[in-house]
C-alpha cells in the first residue's frame, strides 16, 4: 500500500491531479484495481495537503445478476459513500443494437426472421455472435454468454405487418440453440398457446404478456393481439357465459352493432 499511496501523491504533486474541493467518484467494477483504489484514495486523503471528497459508483449493466452487497460493506468500513446504479445499458446494448451499417435490431421489435443466425455476418462481421434461429449479438468480453444476453437475442418473431402493438396472426418465439438448456417461453394470461416447437398460437384477445427464462433470468415481453381473420381458436367460455356477445377480439358486448360477433360458439353478422 506504501508504494501506491506513493504513486498517487507523487502523480497529484507532478500534474496537479486534485484541487482543494473536489470531489472524486471513482468508478467500481468490484475487481482488485477498483477497491484497491477506494482504499488508497481515502488514505490519501488523511494526510493531503489538499482538501477533497471521495465516493464510490457501480454501474449495474443489467446483463448478468451481480450482487453489491460486499462492495457496499467495503465501503462503509473505510467511510466511502457507495452507490450502486441499476442501468438499461444491456437493454441498449443487445435489445436495442444498432449495427455499424445502420441496421437498427430491437430485438423484440422484430416481424421477420431476416436477421436471425448468420444472415447479418457480412454486413456486421466478425465481432458479433452468430447462432442459428437468434439474433446477432456483440461480443463484450464474455458478457454475451450471460443469461440476459442470451434472452435479448431470443425475439418474438412476428408475421409481416405485425408488430407489438398490433398482433394479428399466430407467431413465433426463438427458443435459442443451447442443446442442454433451451430458452423456456409461457404466456402468463392463456391468450397465446406456445408450443414446444416456438410456435405461438392465437388463443383470444387483449394485452398478453410472454415471459421468456434461460438458466435463472427471465424477461417480460408485452404484446397486444387485435382481432383476426381467423375465428377457429376464439374461446367463449363456459356454459354460463355461452350466451354472451363477442367480438373477434374475444371481448364481451353488451349490445351488438353492426359487425361480425360469436355467439355460442357460432358466426353471426349482425347487418
Amino acid at each position: 500500500m506504501k508504494r501506491v499511496l506513493g504513486s498517487i501523491r507523487r502523480a497529484d504533486e507532478r500534474y496537479h491531479m486534485i484541487e482543494d474541493g473536489d470531489r472524486i467518484c471513482i468508478g467500481v467494477s468490484g475487481g482488485k484495481d477498483s477497491l484497491l483504489l477506494m482504499e488508497a484514495l481515502k488514505l490519501y486523503q488523511n494526510f493531503s495537503r489538499t482538501k477533497f471528497e471521495v465516493c464510490a459508483v457501480s454501474l449495474d449493466l443489467g446483463i448478468v445478476e451481480q450482487d453489491w452487497e460486499s462492495i457496499k460493506a467495503f465501503a462503509a468500513r473505510i467511510g466511502i459513500d457507495y452507490t450502486a446504479l441499476k442501468t438499461d445499458i444491456g437493454e441498449v446494448v443487445y435489445d436495442k443494437q444498432t449495427a455499424c451499417s445502420s441496421i437498427s435490431i430491437p430485438a423484440q421489435e422484430r416481424n421477420t426472421a431476416d436477421l436471425l443466425g448468420e444472415r447479418q455476418k457480412e454486413t456486421l462481421g466478425s465481432n458479433w455472435v452468430y447462432a442459428e434461429d437468434m439474433l446477432p449479438r456483440p461480443k463484450m468480453n464474455g458478457l454475451e454468454n450471460s443469461g440476459m444476453a442470451v434472452l435479448y437475442a431470443t425475439p418474438v418473431i412476428l408475421a409481416d405487418g405485425d408488430n407489438l402493438n398490433s398482433v394479428t396472426k399466430d407467431f413465433r418465439v426463438s427458443l435459442g440453440n443451447d442443446q442442454n438448456t433451451k430458452v423456456a417461453w409461457k404466456a402468463s394470461r392463456g391468450l397465446v398457446e406456445i408450443l414446444t416447437d416456438g410456435t405461438a398460437r392465437i388463443k383470444g384477445g387483449g394485452t398478453e404478456i410472454l415471459t421468456a427464462s434461460y438458466k435463472n433470468v427471465s424477461r417480460d415481453i408485452q404484446i397486444v393481439i387485435k382481432g383476426t381473420d381467423s375465428i377457429d381458436d376464439i374461446n367463449v367460455g363456459s356454459e354460463e357465459g355461452d350466451n354472451l356477445w363477442r367480438n373477434l377480439n374475444g371481448q364481451v358486448v353488451a349490445t351488438p352493432t353492426h359487425g361480425i360477433y360469436i355467439r355460442n360458439g357460432k358466426k353471426i353478422i349482425v347487418r
